[in-house]
Order: structure tokens, then sequence, then C-alpha cells
């Protein structure tokens, strides 16, 4: 179905041709579609539909990959009506317990969830070559539906444009007033209804290789040639002039830098792969040196990931998104090995790889939950132990005089305890029990900071008045005579790896953990009120503000400051700066 074509016989029978060959993934699309139309107009959240929702549109790549399974080794109806139901029973396993409602802020489910949404994905483009078979066909088979998918895309794009555009004229010149919520249902419908529609009715069939449509190797080329190609050398080229730093400097690299490697990486990974047979299709030399030497060029920015996240995980443990980080990296890694020494360079390895060390971190006995609990708790059982507040295993008394760096510290661990939803180990360090899931009018993380002394207790007896200051926008940060940058945005009681925004003894504090040094904030909050009271509130923050400790000078730039003022005190209740560090 060319856009030129389109007309409502042609989209007939596409639909037919979907339905008849994709029947189970065409009802997954369209209940997808109809359940986003009926919360788009209810306009508000239902977290049983939400979930159904998010399950069908992993249903569509999902039941496409067991149609492609039936038709690629089954014969019997008998056989493919028992493969259909488990993929239909194995969706509804995702609905009750994998996919999230995404209103928690828990990572387990939305981690899992988005893992089998990758492997459904890796089925299509696996489930007719399971058995060894031509990797020319292979790709062949997936360049096709690379494309078919992209087009089918940019073709729903044109449709809704054409359509919204048309709404929009009948709305400005008739005064129809149309709500916003029809022009998301109409993406809703084209989405779900003419898009996969049009996907799963030119879908390539593997065991018709004369069907496999050849022109559709030039839009691959030119996308390889002229985009990606170049693009992957140019993300290569600033990853090695980091590294080329970062060894002329001595100095460790930056925890981001594991992420820049993996999405660079990624990109390079899928260019590989829509570029391995070009070089064998028409001369191109850059094509050329690019498949040969891809994964030796790779190798040393995988071991710079290696050494960014092992930084991460000295410091800070083991969490799910740096568990995922190592073992991606560990993945690449292999593949670099695989390539590098292989003849065959089977590229089918890629994504039948992938799925394995998926599943591997999300369902085993040693997955990124297990691991980052294990790990989390050891960290936090390890700080107990140094600060000597343990006896027997159990915390022996009050936790109210730790150091406030350590005293953060705990609380940190225990938040991400309570992000992986697994608050009760805290349990097996208590004398006495706490039933965290019986606890309604508190949240659990704060009714445990009371009970172990890490808080004030929560009752406000005082009245505060809010007071909201921002500053003009820049960009430059004089740093001369100062060795750190950090930049946070964080509300009091919230964290990030190296800043935390706290309230302690009446008064706020920065918590740089980097350093293990605390900043008092109460003369520069006296310091603004009064030039509030003076001034009102222009201009107040476009100033830098100095603060020393024993060991240490700060300054800070803020952008956005809210404080509370109070009849007795002034506390920071939410903080969005840049903070300049260096010792005296």
């Amino acid at each position: 179905m060319k856009l030129k074509n389109f007309s409502i016989p042609v989209l007939r029978d596409s639909f037919n041709i979907a339905v008849t060959r994709f029947p189970l993934a065409i009802i997954s699309a369209f209940t997808c579609g109809l359940i986003s139309i009926y919360m788009i107009e209810m306009d508000r959240k239902l977290p049983g539909l939400q979930r159904t929702f998010f399950s069908l549109a992993i249903g569509l790549p999902w039941l496409t990959g067991i149609h492609l399974l039936a038709e690629s080794y089954l014969k019997s109806i008998t056989q493919k009506s028992i493969l259909f139901l488990f993929g239909v029973a194995f969706l509804v396993f995702i609905i009750i317990f994998i996919a999230p409602d995404f209103d928690e802020d828990r990572l387990e489910r939305p981690i899992r969830f988005f893992s089998f949404f990758i492997i459904a994905h890796l089925l299509v483009a696996l489930a007719p070559f399971l058995k060894a078979g031509n990797l020319k066909r292979f790709w062949e088979y997936n360049k096709d539906a690379f494309v078919i998918w992209y087009v089918g895309a940019f073709y729903a794009l044109i449709i809704y444009l054409g359509l919204t555009m048309a709404l929009l004229a009948i709305d400005k010149l008739f005064d129809m007033n149309v709500e916003w919520k029809l022009y998301a249902q109409i993406f809703a419908v084209i989405a779900a209804g003419f898009h996969p529609v049009y996907v799963l009715s030119n879908f390539p069939n593997a065991d018709k290789p004369e069907a496999i449509r050849t022109s559709y190797t030039k839009a691959i080329r030119n996308l390889c040639f002229f985009i990606l190609i170049p693009l992957t050398i140019l993300y290569f080229l600033i990853l090695y002039a980091y590294g080329i730093k970062i060894i002329d400097k001595w100095e460790l690299p930056r925890g981001w830098v594991s992420s820049l490697v993996l999405g660079f990486s990624g990109i390079g990974v899928i260019t590989y792969l829509l570029n391995y047979l070009l070089p064998d299709l028409e001369e191109n030399k850059l094509s050329h040196l690019f498949k040969k030497y891809f994964f030796y060029i790779l190798t040393p920015l995988v071991i710079l990931l290696f050494v960014a996240i092992n930084r991460r995980l000295t410091d800070y443990g083991f969490t799910p998104p740096r568990y995922f980080v190592l073992i991606t990296g560990i993945w690449l890694f292999l593949s670099c090995l695989y390539f590098i020494f292989s003849k065959t360079d089977n590229i089918k390895l890629i994504p039948m790889s992938l799925i394995v060390f998926l599943i591997f971190g999300t369902m085993s006995p040693f997955d990124a939950f297990h691991t980052s609990v294990s790990s989390q708790f050891k960290r936090l059982a390890g700080l107990l132990e140094k600060n000597k507040m343990l006896e027997n295993g159990k915390i022996k008394s009050s936790l109210a005089g730790l150091e406030i760096p350590d005293k953060e510290s705990v609380k940190d661990l225990i938040y991400a305890l309570d992000k992986m939803g697994e608050l009760n180990y805290i349990n097996s360090l208590l004398s006495e029990s706490i039933p965290f899931d019986t606890i309604v009018y508190h949240d659990p993380r704060d009714f445990l900071f009371e009970k172990l002394g890490l808080s004030q207790p929560s009752e406000m007896t005082e009245k505060y008045e809010t007071i909201y200051l921002s500053a003009a926008d820049r960009n430059d940060y004089p740093i001369d005579g100062y060795d750190r940058i950090f930049m946070f945005n964080l509300y009091k009681g919230n964290s990030d790896d190296n800043i935390s925004l706290i309230e302690s003894g009446g008064s706020s504090k920065i918590v740089c953990k980097k350093i293990q040094d605390t900043i008092p904030l109460t003369d520069l909050l006296l310091t603004i009120d009064t030039r509030h009271q003076k001034s009102g509130n222009e201009g107040i923050l476009d100033q830098s503000f100095d603060v020393n400790t024993k060991m240490y000078k700060y300054r800070l730039y803020l952008k956005n400051l809210n404080y509370l003022k109070g009849e007795s005190k002034l506390t920071a209740d939410y903080m969005q700066a840049v903070l300049l560090t260096g010792k005296k």
C-alpha cells in the first residue's frame, strides 16, 4: 500500500491481508487503540486500563513474533492453536504481574516491562531464523521490516498532519470549539489502526525469498552511507578525545560517560547490522572499513565504560540502572571478542545473545533487583557497623547521634531499598519489626526515619510563609580558585548521588557527600530574606553567594529558591543551583 495509491479499497485489502496473516496482533493493536481513545475521553488515569494499554502495546510485536513462529515451523492447526494460546496467556501474565502503572517510583516493574518490550521486538527479528540458515536472507528480511516500519510511520505522520490541519481549519473558521481530546484520539486511531495494518500487510515473508524487495536496499544504503556511519564516527571521535583527556590528566572518567558509551555503541551496533551486506552489494570504501574495523574501534570504549561504571559501583554499590550498564558492557565486550576473532560473523548472535542477557538481568536469581537489594543492604549494614551502631546484627540505639553525612547516607540507602520495593529488608536490622504494608497515614520511609531518629517529628506547630525567588538565566560560572562543580535541583529531604538538601536542628544544610562536608545555609537564607524585605523579588539571586566551612570554601549560583519563613527560623524548601567547591 503506497501513499499515492491510498484509497478505501486499498486500505480494505491491506486490512484483509494483515488480519489473515496476523489476526492476534491486529486484535491487540486495535484493542490498544480503543483503550487509549477511552482513556483520552475520560481524561484521567485508570490504573487497570493503563496496565492493559501498555501490555497490548507489547502485544503487537509479541503476537507478531508468535505468528511468525507458527508460520515458519508449525504445520498442524492444533500445534498453532497451542502456540497462540501460549502467546495470549503470556500477555495476560504481563498485564497482571509485569505491566507498571507508572504512578509509583518503584523500579522493578518498569524495568522488567521495558526488557520484555525489547525481547518482543527481537523475537520478530529472529522468529523465522531460529534454525541455522542463510545470513543474507536474515539480513534482507530484517532490512525490509525496518524500512517498512519507518515508511509506515512516515505515511501515518502525513495522514495525521493532514487530518489535524483540516480539523484545525474547521475549528477556526466555523468556531467549532474542538477539544484537544479529538486530536489525541485521531493520533490513537492512526497509530494503533493505520500503522499496524500498513506494516503487517507489507511484512516480509522469510519463506519466500523471491518476495524480498531489494528496492529497499537503496534506502538503507543512503541511511547508512550519509547519516548513520558518519554520525557513529563522530560520536566515537568524541569519546576517544575524552579518553585521551582522562589519560593525559590521569583522572577517573565521569559517571555519565558510561551512558554515552552505551548510547553511541547502540547506534553503532544498529549501523553495523544495517551496513552488514552493503559492502558486498556495491563499492564504498567507508562502508567496507566500517564493517571491518567497527568492533576493533568499539573495544577500547567498552573498556572505558567498565572503568566508569566500576567507579560508580565502588562509591555507591549496585542499583538496577548500574547493573544494566554493567551487563550491557559485558555483552558489548563479548560481542567485540566474537566479531574480532570469528571467521563467520553470524549477526543472528547479536539479537539472540541480547535476549539471553535481558532474561538473565530481569528474571534470574542474579538479576538486577536481587543483586541491587543485596548490595544496598550490605552497604547499609556496613555503614552502621562502622559507626558501631549494630549489636548482634541489630540496631542497638537511635541513629540520631550519627554525623550528618552518615545520617544522610543511611537515609539514601533506605530510599534506594524502598525504590526497589524492598523496605522490609530493614526489619532484619530492627529488634522489633515494622509492618510497613499496614502503615496508612504516614509515608513508610518517614515513619521509619522518625523511629530511627533520622528526622524530626513531622508535626508543624509554627506558621510559615513560602517565598519564591528565581534568577535570570546565565551560562557562565567563573571557576577560578575552585576545583569542583556540582549542579543540583532538589527539594528538602531529597538527594542525588552527590548532594542532599536537609533540615537538621531547625536549620537548612547542604550535605556534599562527595567531599564529606556539610554547608550551613542559615546565614545565607538570612541575607537573602533581608534583601527580599528591602527590594522585593527582583535581582536577589542574580549574584553569587559565598559560604565557608572549616576545610572548604563554596560559591553558590542560585537559579531558583523556595524558602519557608516562620517567626523563629528560615528553612530552604527547594533549591536549584550550581555549587563550586574548593579547599581553603
